[in-house]
């Protein structure tokens, strides 16, 4: 059923226009973060992924190559 009037008044009070709002600067610099985080997820699940694939590879050892 409906809110109660004084849930209502509260409602109304939370979304008056004197609410802060983010700047430029705020936005700009969460965008980065979020641009950041991703690269360095990114990153991480390349290095994984490399570091899995060298181990998976037979290791031969450098004087096994013949130059010695």
């Amino acid at each position: 059923m409906g809110k109660s009037e004084s849930q209502m008044d509260i409602m109304e009070k939370t979304s008056k226009p004197g609410k802060r709002r983010w700047t430029v600067a705020e936005i700009s610099l969460s965008v980065l973060l979020l641009l950041v985080s991703c690269a360095l997820a990114g990153l991480v699940v390349l290095y994984t992924s490399a570091v899995k694939e060298q181990s998976n590879r037979p290791s031969m050892s450098r004087s096994s190559t013949g130059d010695g």
